[in-house]
Protein backbone atom coordinates (compact mmCIF):
# COMPACT_ATOMS: atom_id res chain seq x y z
CA UNK A 1 0.00 0.00 0.00
CA UNK A 2 2.87 2.40 0.82
CA UNK A 3 4.37 1.81 -2.63
CA UNK A 4 1.06 2.72 -4.29
CA UNK A 5 0.80 5.92 -2.23
CA UNK A 6 4.36 6.80 -3.18
CA UNK A 7 3.62 6.30 -6.89
CA UNK A 8 0.43 8.38 -6.67
CA UNK A 9 2.32 11.18 -4.90
CA UNK A 10 5.07 11.11 -7.55
CA UNK A 11 2.55 11.28 -10.39
CA UNK A 12 0.69 14.13 -8.67
CA UNK A 13 3.91 16.09 -8.15
CA UNK A 14 4.90 15.42 -11.77
CA UNK A 15 1.58 16.75 -13.08
CA UNK A 16 1.87 19.84 -10.87
CA UNK A 17 5.42 20.46 -12.11
CA UNK A 18 4.30 20.04 -15.72
CA UNK A 19 1.44 22.50 -15.16
CA UNK A 20 3.91 25.04 -13.71
CA UNK A 21 6.12 24.73 -16.79
CA UNK A 22 3.20 25.20 -19.17
CA UNK A 23 1.86 28.16 -17.18
CA UNK A 24 5.28 29.86 -17.04
CA UNK A 25 5.80 29.31 -20.76
CA UNK A 26 2.40 30.90 -21.41
CA UNK A 27 3.27 33.89 -19.23
CA UNK A 28 6.59 34.40 -21.02
CA UNK A 29 4.98 34.02 -24.45
CA UNK A 30 2.24 36.53 -23.69
CA UNK A 31 4.37 39.32 -22.20
CA UNK A 32 3.38 42.57 -23.83
CA UNK A 33 0.03 41.19 -25.00
CA UNK A 34 -3.44 41.12 -23.48
CA UNK A 35 -2.58 37.95 -21.53
CA UNK A 36 0.16 39.66 -19.50
CA UNK A 37 -0.38 42.86 -17.56
CA UNK A 38 2.84 43.23 -15.56
CA UNK A 39 2.05 45.24 -12.45
CA UNK A 40 -1.17 46.64 -13.95
CA UNK A 41 -3.33 43.72 -12.85
CA UNK A 42 -3.95 45.52 -9.54
CA UNK A 43 -4.41 49.19 -8.68
CA UNK A 44 -1.35 50.84 -7.14
CA UNK A 45 -3.23 51.90 -4.03
CA UNK A 46 -4.48 48.37 -3.40
CA UNK A 47 -0.96 46.96 -3.86
CA UNK A 48 0.44 49.51 -1.40
CA UNK A 49 -2.39 48.87 1.09
CA UNK A 50 -1.56 45.13 1.10
CA UNK A 51 2.16 45.85 1.53
CA UNK A 52 1.32 48.12 4.48
CA UNK A 53 -1.08 45.56 6.00
CA UNK A 54 1.76 43.01 5.92
CA UNK A 55 4.29 45.40 7.45
CA UNK A 56 6.21 45.93 4.20
CA UNK A 57 7.77 42.49 4.68
CA UNK A 58 7.54 39.02 3.19
CA UNK A 59 4.97 36.99 5.15
CA UNK A 60 6.99 33.81 4.50
CA UNK A 61 10.58 34.72 5.42
CA UNK A 62 10.36 38.21 6.94
CA UNK A 63 12.57 39.92 4.35
CA UNK A 64 11.73 43.62 4.22
CA UNK A 65 11.16 46.06 1.40
CA UNK A 66 14.44 47.85 2.13
CA UNK A 67 16.55 44.82 1.27
CA UNK A 68 14.40 42.77 -1.13
CA UNK A 69 12.01 43.35 -4.00
CA UNK A 70 8.47 42.76 -2.80
CA UNK A 71 5.71 41.15 -4.85
CA UNK A 72 2.16 40.07 -4.21
CA UNK A 73 1.52 36.35 -3.88
CA UNK A 74 -1.84 34.69 -4.40
CA UNK A 75 -2.47 32.40 -1.41
CA UNK A 76 -4.73 30.33 -3.65
CA UNK A 77 -2.86 30.56 -6.97
CA UNK A 78 -4.51 32.62 -9.70
CA UNK A 79 -3.88 29.70 -12.07
CA UNK A 80 -6.12 27.60 -9.79
CA UNK A 81 -8.96 30.16 -9.83
CA UNK A 82 -7.64 32.18 -6.89
CA UNK A 83 -8.95 35.73 -6.80
CA UNK A 84 -7.14 39.05 -6.94
CA UNK A 85 -8.95 40.10 -3.76
CA UNK A 86 -6.99 41.37 -0.77
CA UNK A 87 -8.25 38.32 1.14
CA UNK A 88 -6.17 36.14 -1.23
CA UNK A 89 -3.06 38.33 -1.62
CA UNK A 90 -0.04 38.64 0.66
CA UNK A 91 3.31 40.39 0.47
CA UNK A 92 6.14 38.07 -0.56
CA UNK A 93 9.74 38.65 -1.55
CA UNK A 94 10.60 37.68 -5.10
CA UNK A 95 12.55 34.65 -3.89
CA UNK A 96 9.72 33.15 -1.80
CA UNK A 97 7.10 33.92 -4.45
CA UNK A 98 9.20 32.21 -7.13
CA UNK A 99 10.03 29.23 -4.92
CA UNK A 100 6.41 28.68 -3.97
CA UNK A 101 5.07 28.73 -7.52
CA UNK A 102 1.65 27.09 -7.48
CA UNK A 103 2.32 24.89 -4.44
CA UNK A 104 -0.33 24.76 -1.73
CA UNK A 105 0.45 27.11 1.14
CA UNK A 106 0.58 24.20 3.59
CA UNK A 107 3.07 22.35 1.36
CA UNK A 108 5.33 25.41 1.09
CA UNK A 109 5.32 26.89 4.57
CA UNK A 110 5.59 25.63 8.13
CA UNK A 111 2.41 25.50 10.23
CA UNK A 112 3.25 28.67 12.19
CA UNK A 113 3.78 30.61 8.95
CA UNK A 114 0.50 29.31 7.53
CA UNK A 115 -1.25 30.48 10.70
CA UNK A 116 0.38 33.92 10.38
CA UNK A 117 -0.65 34.22 6.72
CA UNK A 118 -4.25 33.32 7.56
CA UNK A 119 -4.21 35.98 10.29
CA UNK A 120 -2.84 38.61 7.88
CA UNK A 121 -5.57 37.84 5.34
CA UNK A 122 -8.21 38.72 7.95
CA UNK A 123 -6.71 42.15 8.68
CA UNK A 124 -8.26 45.28 7.18
CA UNK A 125 -6.67 46.68 4.04
CA UNK A 126 -6.77 50.49 4.08
CA UNK A 127 -6.98 51.32 0.38
CA UNK A 128 -8.10 54.92 1.05
CA UNK A 129 -5.08 55.53 3.28
CA UNK A 130 -2.73 54.04 0.69
CA UNK A 131 -4.32 56.20 -2.01
CA UNK A 132 -3.75 59.31 0.13
CA UNK A 133 -0.08 58.36 0.52
CA UNK A 134 0.32 57.96 -3.24
CA UNK A 135 -1.46 61.26 -3.96
CA UNK A 136 0.70 63.10 -1.42
CA UNK A 137 3.79 61.65 -3.06
CA UNK A 138 2.71 62.87 -6.49
CA UNK A 139 2.13 66.45 -5.36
Amino acid sequence: MAAVKSIIKSVTLGVDFLWQLVYRAYMVATRGTAGYQGMNWIRQEKRLAIYIRDGMACVYCGADAETDRMTLDHVKPFSQNGSNGSNNLVTACMSCNSQRGTAKLSDFAEADVVKYVRKQLKRVVDVKGAKAILEARRS
